[in-house]
Parts: C-alpha cells; structure tokens; sequence
C-alpha cells in the first residue's frame, strides 16, 4: 500500500476515466475524466453459515462456522461533472437531437384564461420580434393585459379583455439542442481506469475496476441551486482474462 504511517496518513486525488463494453468486448477508447465526489468501493457481503448445537449441556452453542458470501462487490460513484454518455447512465435517460426552425406565425388559435398559463403551440420566441395578441374583433389586445413566457410559449390573461378566443402572432427563434428522455431502467457496462494520488507523499496507485453494469442511484435534485450531481452503482464483475473484479496498484519511480 501508500507508505504511511498514524501521523501521515493517506488522503488521495482520484483521476478516473469509463469506457463502454461493447458487448463482451472491453472498451477501446475512454472518456476524459469526470469529477467523482464519492469513488466507492464496497466488499462482497459475507454472513455466517453456523452449526449449533442441540446437544443437552451445549445448546445453542457453535459446533462449527463458516463464512459465505452473499453478493458481490459493488461500486458506488457520484458525480458533479459528465459527459453526455454519463449523463445518460445518471438520469436513465435516452438522448435525441432537437431543434427548430425560425419562422413567423401568424394568426395562431388560442383560448385564453384569466391568471392561468396556456400553451400557445409554438415555444423559443424571439423576444426581438413584436408578439401580437388580436381578439376576435380581430383587434389588437394591450400588452399590459396579459403575459408571456417567450422560452416555454405560454400565455396568461391578466385582464377580462385579454380572456377568450384570441389569435397569436410571433416569430421562433432557430434553435438545436437535444432531449433527455428520462426515468427509464438503463444499465451500462463500463471499465474504469486511473490513478489515486497520495497529496502527502506524491505516490500514485493505479486503479482498475474491470467491468461494472451501472445504473442510475439516487436521486437527482434539479432545484438544488447547485452543480447537478447524480450518483451511479452497479455489482463488479470479474471478466475473462482477470482474476478480480478490481484491482489497486500503488508504485513508486526507481532509479
């Protein structure tokens, strides 16, 4: 292990990289390193398989005891910083491209109501282009009698002359960004290489966990007010041509 002692103990930086398994196949190429707030690694739960005995003078006691495994070794990771491919495993979630096109739309249908946000049927407005709302006079109704959400496309009346069957005309923004279909059951195999740093003594231990299917654990707290974390957890496993699930080599320069 590191060299310590009780007065110079062990506090380690940890830079870490995933690649995913393609089947049975280890990965090829990794992702740059994300920022882990919680790297652990929990050993296989083991319990006691006893032999008591029933024998008059001794009841209860054990006749013998051995220990047996349960599980196995299981990985936890919360992260603060991903990629895209990690954040698909932490929100279990599919990702597609989105985007749109800017256009001008004229005389949208719309029913509005008073103190209540309604959908409009187009979102991302420009908020350099005059938005119109028309009555079915039609006359123009005052902007100072409704309100509009320009990101989200929405409406509400805020006065009696704004509520009712009415017409929309505004401009979309051209927009391209993608969709997190998420909450969904996903699992991804991946192998995580790198190195643990000792700040005290500088040593580096190189950190291996060859193969674990990941999935999404915990929580996700969107209103938080800080960086987006997510945590990912999954049973290690030892794959063909390994002898462990993981593995830990400290190491140190040699003349």
């Amino acid at each position: 292990m590191f060299k310590t002692d009780k007065q110079n103990p062990v506090f380690l930086e940890l830079k870490m990289k995933a690649g995913v398994y393609s089947g049975d196949q280890p990965p090829t190429s990794y992702f740059d390193p994300v920022n882990f707030k919680k790297f652990e690694i929990a050993p296989p739960p083991q319990e006691d398989d006893e032999v008591l005995s029933n024998i008059e003078g001794s009841v209860g006691e054990a006749l013998s005891s051995e220990s047996k495994a349960t599980g196995a070794a299981k990985f936890t990771g919360e992260v603060d910083s991903f990629n895209e491919e990690l954040g698909q495993i932490i929100m279990g979630a599919d990702v597609e491209a989105t985007s749109q096109t800017g256009q001008a739309h004229t005389n949208l249908p719309v029913l509005t109501a008073l103190d209540r946000w309604v959908p409009i049927g187009v979102k991302r407005l420009d908020p350099d282009v005059p938005f119109v709302l028309n009555n079915d006079a039609p006359t123009e109704v005052a902007g100072s009698k409704y309100e509009v959400d320009l990101h989200l496309g929405l409406i509400k009346a805020i006065h009696a002359d704004a509520v009712g069957n009415m017409t929309v005309n505004c401009t979309t923004l051209s927009t391209a960004g993608r969709k997190f279909n998420a909450g969904k059951a996903k699992t991804t195999h991946l192998k995580l290489i790198g190195t643990a740093k000792d700040k005290k003594s500088g040593q580096y231990g190189d950190l291996t966990i060859h193969r674990v299917p990941v999935r999404s654990d915990g929580a996700i707290d969107f209103a938080l007010g800080k960086h987006l974390s997510g945590t990912m957890s999954g049973m290690l496993i030892t794959p063909d041509g390994e002898s462990s699930p993981y593995s830990f080599e400290p190491w140190e320069k040699t003349a």
